[in-house]
Order: C-alpha cells, then sequence, then structure tokens
C-alpha cells in the first residue's frame, strides 16, 4: 500500500466523479429531443392557419359589413328622395284643394245667379208661357223706341197698334192665330187678309 495504490485510487475517485456528473451536463446541452420539436412545429403551423381563417373572416365580415353600410346608404337616400316628393305632392294637394273649394264656391254663385234669373224671367214672362207673346213683348218697346213722334198722351194698346207698321199687326195676328192652332199655310193668308183689314 504504498503510492501506487493511492494514486490508483485518485484516480478511480476522480474517474468515479466525473462519471457521476457527465450526463447531467450533456443533457443539460444537448438540444430538444426530436419528437418534441415536431410536436411544437404542428401546434404552432395549427395556430397560423386558424390566425389566418380569422383574418379571412373578419376579412369577409368588414366587405359585407361596407356592402350593408352601401345598401343603407342607398336605402336612406331614396327615402329622402321620397319625403321630399312626398312633401311636394301634399303641397300640391292642398293647392289644388284649395283651388277646388274656390271653384266650388263660384258655381254656386253662379247657379244661385242662374236661378234667380230663371226666376225673374218667369215672373217677367207671360201667364200662359206662349213664346210668341214674349217675342211679341220684347218686340213692342223696340218699335216704340223708333217711332219719331211719340204720343203726347197715353194710348191704349189698340191704338198704338193701328198706327204702327203692317209688321206688329201681322206679328200680332200671326199670334192670335197660332193660339188657335190655325195650320201655316191659312195663317199666312189669314194675317194678310186681316193686316188689310186692319
Amino acid at each position: 500500500m504504498g503510492r501506487s495504490q493511492f494514486t490508483v485510487d485518485r484516480f478511480s475517485v476522480v474517474a468515479a466523479h466525473r462519471a457521476r456528473y457527465t450526463p447531467p451536463r450533456l443533457a443539460a446541452c444537448s438540444p430538444l429531443p426530436p419528437l418534441g420539436l415536431a410536436a411544437h412545429l404542428s401546434t404552432k403551423r395549427s395556430a397560423l392557419e386558424r390566425l389566418d381563417r380569422y383574418r379571412l373572416r373578419l376579412r369577409k365580415a368588414e366587405e359585407d359589413l361596407h356592402h350593408k353600410e352601401d345598401k343603407r346608404r342607398v336605402v336612406a337616400d331614396t327615402l329622402k328622395k321620397a319625403n321630399a316628393e312626398d312633401k311636394s305632392l301634399i303641397g300640391e294637394n292642398k293647392s289644388l284643394r284649395t283651388d277646388l273649394e274656390v271653384a266650388n264656391k263660384r258655381a254656386a254663385k253662379r247657379e244661385c245667379q242662374l236661378a234667380a234669373a230663371e226666376e225673374k224671367i218667369k215672373s217677367l214672362g207671360p201667364p200662359n208661357g206662349n213664346a210668341n207673346l214674349l217675342r211679341l213683348r220684347t218686340l213692342l218697346p223696340k218699335l216704340w223706341r223708333q217711332r219719331r213722334s211719340p204720343p203726347s198722351k197715353p194710348a191704349t194698346l189698340f191704338g198704338w197698334l193701328s198706327m204702327s207698321s203692317g209688321h206688329v199687326r201681322r206679328t200680332l195676328v200671326r199670334t192670335i192665330l197660332e193660339e188657335r192652332n190655325i195650320p201655316n199655310e191659312i195663317l199666312l193668308l189669314r194675317s194678310d187678309l186681316t193686316c188689310n183689314q186692319l
């Protein structure tokens, strides 16, 4: 047991010490095992794919939102135009309604005037409603105005007719004969005879 034995023991202790601490050092310095790296890369790839899908969906949702916003603007513009047209039509309707009311008032006023004129004509007309007497009544004042020398004193109708022209006499005789339903041929003959007799 000399020096040689101590040396051997010392080397064996050093060798044993190195053998004890070498595996942990090598394990700490060695890279990841190949199976763990593949799993990590696959999870990273799947996460990136999910992120891309999410981005695509987000982009599509934004495009749909822009499209819907454009549609909403078009609908809003159409609604504004429709409201403006509605307001203009309401204004035109009001003006037409006021014009119609004014026209109805004028028509009612004219109807009242027409009814009053008809009543006046009926009151001025002959009692039996004969058109010839009405024509004679309108003709006599014209002939009275056309006379050169009006009578100084009021005369009777027969006296004035005897002084008037033959036209008035013929008209009067024709009126009387028409009232008795005498035919036209006899009417003309008798009116001439009567005028000559008058």
